[in-house]
This record gives structure tokens, sequence and C-alpha cells, in this order.
């Protein structure tokens, strides 16, 4: 998904390691090559080479410009060539993807040329004609990281309203600037934030440029970047969190840090020096010290100047080791003193008597010292819920997860059947597909994820800290989710940055945030609804977010299970099985049948009964609307007939009824007998609604009348329930939602493709015996129906004319 030139496994591996212990932004089983495959496609609507070269051209052209203008703003012969070119290719191209971000090229650069009436239109145009949703890219055009892709509307709506500010036309500008603060894409961006400080700053003041936001921005957090530098390796700002950062943006010779980075290194400063030099090169990697970066690719140095808001060189960030600019517009001797002072300030924390601490009573909440060291392995079954940005909801996965302290086994079902495993042997990560075919994986990157994966499991990490194994750090205290917490942080084994977040109140393990071993990847984990487990509280409910964010539920964790030890051999036979459809599926059905025949009052007098009847209340509520009483009735019914009368609050009565070959209806004093084709369908649809009948329902599977699959577990009403999926006697399929908590029926989906029906049950009592619900909802699209039973009465005496209205005459 994220490394094109790594093997499938070593893609799809970022993908499980979702399912696993601490997920990172991973969609599906077949995620990553969707992903992939997507990002392909898009590239090749651009199938012309010649419109490629044009754009890569032009926007090397656009990164020159404004570099030039920057150092030397009576410098226009860069920015001129830049309008040429921009003009050249909307001519060209005039249908291409990429016209908006020329147009916001072109509009900035006639804007800083003076021509400011045409950059007006220009940006206005493309505003008009761009989605919030269109991506451009900023470096390469086949390159996918999220980090480095941007809106042409976004920046367009900016330089727009500043366009408007130099024609001191504040009103346009104003509505330009909320206009770009309520966008909810855009609303937390750079742009917005400026937005903001400009609509709050005098129109006298305003000028038509950036505000110098620098000294705004001390004890404020740092952008965060992501940069790749000569050897092809990326580094993050949040990567080295716990270490002093000089930002450093320049185009001459830099002596002053190479006298820095001397006297620092090794002392947890780390140097992130920007050459923004129009002309080659664009830097020099003149020092491969230790925790020392030199950055010198054009392209990163134009991302961080916009980013910053670079207007003057050399520009100085001096940030600390939580991320926080501290001191601006330095250099000589004051850079000196003040990194001199942050660097101690930093080393100070190592010391700090309070993790012991924090540590300790963190241990004992969890269980203590003594039951986490004696956990050998974890056992998980899991169900994962992976939320897209976009606001879409992927497939569910369902799984069994086992973990040591260095190995591990996982197998995942993907919603529509497909089944893969992965092992690894504490020396190599080998996956397993449907056909049991075994690839293997050598990529040290590989490796090095799963190791920290391992090391942040919490058992693992809690006895990690609590035996002073590896150097802690106190970072003070944050609030998470309004719950005050203590700060550490720790380097897991790749070397990354991991901040453990532990509450001061209950004192368990609340969140964690880090990078992963490769690759600019930062996520943040929470941790929630503890339980226990064999005495040691873990989280059942972990929430992690990324680009989207996922939820995995730990339906069942078992600790200290004996485990066959060939399950880590990939060419064992104790593999073959695990990956045939439902080679355990079928045992945990009927499991969940059982328990839940036995929760409604047992499989004895659910076969027993043969009829009910009941009285009922009817709400309704349509789209957005209140919920109102609609009328009230009186239902008579076995499995094969039934009859319904309905009484309307306005007055109109209704009766329904069937004796299982023919439908009457009763409209008032209107009769009429359904008939043909429209018969066929009402008693195709009577029959799928009396098997969904809960009672109906309960006694089908009590008898083992019909095939059942086991889905997995979702949560239902913060509470889990186990799924299981059977077909209605018209073949459509329903999936039916088992508490776990009462093994009590709580919801039934029907899977129809033309449209999804929900029905809850609530409010279970006591009828002779069975617990039946009193209370469902039932929900579609665009209704919402509520029915509330009294009167339940099984197996009463019926009168069988009362299904033929001709018998009874009613």
């Amino acid at each position: 998904m994220f490394f094109r030139k790594q093997s499938r496994i070593g893609m799809r591996l970022n993908c499980v390691l979702a399912l696993l212990i601490l997920t990172v932004s991973c969609v599906s089983i077949t995620g990553a090559q969707q992903l992939d495959s997507g990002a392909q496609v898009n590239l090749r609507k651009l199938d012309k080479p010649d419109m490629v070269k044009a754009y890569n051209d032009l926007l090397a052209a656009a990164m020159r410009a404004f570099m030039v203008h920057l150092t030397d703003p009576s410098d226009t012969e860069a920015l001129e060539k830049l309008v040429m070119m921009s003009n050249d290719y909307i001519a060209k191209y005039p249908t291409s993807e990429r016209v908006s971000e020329v147009n916001y090229y072109l509009g900035k650069a006639l804007v800083q040329l003076g021509r400011v009436e045409i950059g007006i239109a220009t940006l206005e145009k493309l505003v008009k004609n761009t989605s919030p949703d269109h991506i451009a890219v900023t470096q390469y055009p086949d390159e996918m990281w999220d980090e480095l892709r941007w809106s042409p509307l976004e920046r367009g709506l900016l330089e727009l309203g500043l366009a408007y500010d130099k024609q001191n036309q504040y009103d346009r500008a104003d509505a330009v600037y909320k206009k770009l603060i309520t966008y909810p894409e855009f609303v937390d961006g750079v742009q917005a934030q400026i937005a903001r400080q400009i609509l709050e700053t005098d129109t006298v003041l305003r000028i038509g440029e950036v505000p110098k936001v620098h000294d705004a921005w001390i004890d404020q957090q740092a952008p965060i970047f992501v940069l790749e530098d000569g050897k092809s390796k990326w580094h993050a700002l949040h990567h080295y969190w716990g270490q002093v950062v000089l930002l450093y943006f320049g185009v001459s010779d830099r002596p002053i840090l190479k006298q820095i980075h001397e006297k620092y290194k090794n002392q947890r400063l780390q140097i992130f020096n920007v050459n923004v030099d129009p002309s080659p090169p664009f830097g020099l990697d003149v020092v491969d010290g230790e925790e020392t970066a030199w950055f010198y690719t054009q392209v990163s140095a134009a991302k961080l100047v916009d980013m910053y808001h670079v207007r003057a060189l050399p520009t100085v960030f001096l940030i600390d080791s939580e991320g926080v600019i501290r001191k601006t517009h330095l250099n000589g001797a004051a850079l000196e003193k003040a990194v001199d002072e942050l660097v101690k300030e930093n080393l100070a924390k190592f010391d700090d008597p309070r993790t012991q601490e924090i540590v300790a009573k963190a241990v004992e909440a969890h269980g203590g010292l003594g039951k986490l060291q004696a956990v050998e392995n974890i056992v998980i079954d899991f169900s994962l819920f992976y939320h897209r940005p976009n606001g879409t909801v992927g497939e569910e996965q369902t799984g069994k997860a086992i973990f040591y302290r260095n190995k591990w086994f996982v197998h995942i079902i993907s919603e529509i059947g497909e089944q893969i495993t992965y092992i690894y042997d504490g020396t190599s990560v080998y996956l397993i597909d449907d056909s049991g075919n075994i690839e293997d994986s050598a990529e040290q990157s590989a490796e090095g994820i799963i190791k920290d994966k391992l090391f942040m499991v919490p058992i693992w990490l809690l006895t990690t800290l609590a035996q002073n194994e590896i150097p802690i750090e106190y970072l003070g205290t944050k609030n998470v989710k309004s719950e005050p917490t203590s700060v550490l942080r720790v380097k897991q084994p790749s070397g990354k940055p991991l901040k453990i977040f532990i509450s001061q109140k209950t004192h368990y393990l609340l969140q964690l945030e880090f990078g992963i071993a490769v690759g600019p990847i930062y996520a943040v984990l929470s941790f929630e609804q503890y339980k226990d487990v064999d005495g040691i509280k873990m989280s059942h409910y972990w929430i992690e977010k990324h680009h989207g964010h996922s939820e995995t539920f730990l339906n069942k964790i078992s600790l200290n299970v004996e485990i066959d030890p060939r399950l880590f051999d990939p060419n064992s036979d104790a593999n073959k099985g695990v990956n045939l459809p439902n080679a355990k599926s079928d045992k945990i059905a009927s499991d969940i049948i059982k328990a839940m025949v036995e929760a409604h009052g047992g499989r004895e007098k659910l076969i027993s009964v043969k009829n009910m009847v009941r009285n009922y209340q009817l709400f309704q509520r349509r789209a957005d609307g209140p919920l109102e009483h609609y009328g009230s009735g009186k239902t008579y019914f076995t499995s094969e007939k039934y009859r319904s009368e309905f009484h309307t609050v306005d007055g109109k009565n209704y009766t329904m009824s069937s004796d299982g070959k023919i439908i009457y209806f009763r409209d008032g004093n209107t009769f009429a007998k359904l008939a043909g084709d429209e018969a066929k369908m009402q008693m195709k649809r009577d029959r799928d609604m009396a098997f969904r009948e809960p009672v109906w329902l309960l006694k089908t599977l009590a008898e083992n009348k019909t095939a059942v699959e086991y889905v997995g577990i979702e949560n239902v009403r913060d509470d889990f329930a186990s799924v299981l999926r059977v077909k209605q006697p018209s073949g459509i399929p329903i999936k039916i939602y088992i508490s776990e908590k009462t093994n009590y029926l709580v919801k039934i989906v029907v899977e129809d493709e033309t449209e999804k029906t929900v029905k809850l049950f609530r409010e279970f009592k006591d009828v002779k015996g069975i617990m039946l619900p009193h209370q469902s909802i039932t929900r579609t699209e665009d209704l919402h129906h509520e029915t509330h039973f009294s009167n339940v009465i099984i197996n009463p005496e019926i009168d069988s004319k009362l299904f033929n209205p001709k018998e009874s005459g009613k």
C-alpha cells in the first residue's frame, strides 16, 4: 500500500498489523492492493507522456520561480517563464486533471508580478471549477504519500483572498476567507489557520501578504513535516520527539551549524538544514554526523518554505522535545545560547524520579508485576472495522491472533470470506493465502515493524518498563479524552519514539503515539473497555487514528493457552486446516446457537410453541421527523398462517390474513383477495417475515433446520454481539446478532440488494418460560418503526376460521 518496490508480503504486512496489536492505517485484507491499484488508475488519466513531462517541467519551474521571488523579489524572469509555461500547458491540455494546479501556479505568479486583476480572474476560475476533494501532488506525479499531497482549491482560496486584499476589496476577501475555513476538508489546515488570523486583523494592516506568524508561533506546536534526504531516507518531525530540533532555512554556507553539531552531537539534538538556494546545487551533504540530517532536495525545501511561511533568510526555528516551537529569528551567539539551554533542559528530563513511580502504579493497576511476567502468550479473537478518510467504512474483518514476546500467528477472514494467515517465527515473516501458497519475506522493514508491534503489546510493554530494561523519559501531563494522564517516552526497537499516556486516575494505559519502523507513518492508538482476564486488566476495544481510523473489538482474550508449536511453521500440516472455509466456524456457530436457545428458554419450550397472539402499539418516524403514534393492533399467527388487525389513530381499520395459500385484505368495508404474481410476491415476503419472527427463528435454529454461518463479532448498542448468517425461505440472507452478555437475539439485518432493513429487539420478558422481546425497532433508509407489544400469549386456542375471512365473516 505504501511502498511500491516492496514485495506483496511487505505491502500486505502493513495491513495485517492493523489487525494485530496496534493498527496502522489499513483497509482490508486486499486493501493494500486496492489502494495501490487505485493510485495507478489515477495516474493513467495522464496517459500522454508529453502531458506528464510538461506538467513535471511546469512544476519544477513553479518551485524555482517562487524561491527566486522569495530570495530576490526584483528578479521576475523566473515568474515570467512560469506564466508562459502555464498558459502554454492550459492551451495544449485544457481537459487535463492538472489544470486546477496549473491555474494556481499561474494566478499566484501573476499576482506576484503585479498583474493582480488578471491573477484574480485566474484564481476565481480555479475556485469555480475545482472540487475540495481534488488532490494535487507536490513532489512527483507518481508519489502517493498523503503527507505530500495538497488541494489546489485550499491554496487557491487563500491566494485569492490575499489578492483581493491587495486591491482593498476587503468584503470579497472576507467572503473567500470564510469559505476556506468552513470547508470540512480544510478546517484544520495551515491555510485555514492563516485565514482566521487575517480575519482577526484590522483591514488597515492587511496588505495582501501572509502575516508574519513566527512570533505568534512561540509556544505553539510546530507543523508536522515529512522529508526525504539525499540517501532516500524518510524523516518526519514527530519521529524526533524527545530530541531538540533545530530547523534552519538558508542559502549560504553554514559554519555555525557545523559548530553546534560538533558541540552537541550525541546529546539528543537533531539539525534539519534546508537550503532554499534556487541555483543548483539545492544543498550540500556537508556533514554526515550522528543524528544530523542535511536536506538538499528542491521539493523538500519548497514544501517547508510554504509550510513555515518563510519570508526572509536565514530563518531559524528551535523546537523542543515536545514538538513545540520555543525560539525563532536566532543567529550567531544567540542561537548557540538558546540551543545550549534547551539541550540541557531536555537531558534533565531523563533523570526525573517520577517515571518509576508512574510505571509502578500502572503495573500494579494492570495486575501486578508477578502476573504480567507470568504471561507467556496471548490469544485474541477480534473484529476490525476501518473508517476511511472519506467517511466510508471498510469491510469487517475477523480473526484470531496468537502472540508471544518474540513471535506471532494471525489468521484473518474478510467479510467476503477471503482468508489469509501471517506467521512470524522470530526470524522471518510468512504469508499463507487461501490456496495454501506460502510467501516469505526477508525484508528488514517487515521484521522491524513486527518487533515494534510486539514491543507495544501492553503486557510486554509494562513488563519492560517495570524491569528498567530501557531509558524512560518523563514528558509531563496531558489530557486524553478529558482524563489527565502522565506522559512517558521510550524508544521502540527500531529507534522510533513511542509516547505512553497513563491515566492519573485509574493508572491504566490509555493511549500510545508512535511512528512505525519504516516510512513517515505516525499513528495514535487509544485503549478502552478494560476488563479482567485472569487477574490482569486488559483493554477490549482499540481505536487507531491515522488518515482514517479503525475500531478493533477484542471479543475474547485468553492467556497462557496451550499452543501447538507447529502453527509457527508455515510448512506444517497444522496450518492447512486453518485456511479451510468454516474449519472452525461451524463449531463456533453451534456453540452460539446453543447458548442463545438456552437463554431464551431452552430447546424443549421453543419447540413446543405452535401459535402466538399479541397486542401492539405502533409508532413511526419518517426522515428526520418526530416519532408519532400511528395506531394499534392485534396479531394472531402460526409459523404458516397469520391474521393482523390494525387501527390507525385517525380511525381507519385494516385487516390482512393468510391461511397459507391465499392472502386476504380488508380496508374498512372493502374486501379483496390477492391473486396472481402479486399474491406470489406477497406470500414470499410473508414467509420471510414469519421466518424472522424471533419465536419462529429461535425454534428453527433450535431444531437445526437451516444452515448457519459464523460471521464474527460486532457492537450493538454498547454491547458485543456474535453475528451469524442464515438464509430465509426466499434465499435472501439475513444476519442475526446474539448478545454476548445475555445471549439474547438483539438484532436482525436483512441483506437484500434492493433495500437494507435493520430490526432491533429490546425489553425481553418471560412468557411461559420463554424470553421474548416486547419492543422492536425497524429501520429502512427512510422509515423508522417502533412496535411495543403487550398481552403476549403463547399457544392459546385460536379459531382457524380467523385466517380465512370468508369463513369467519370478519
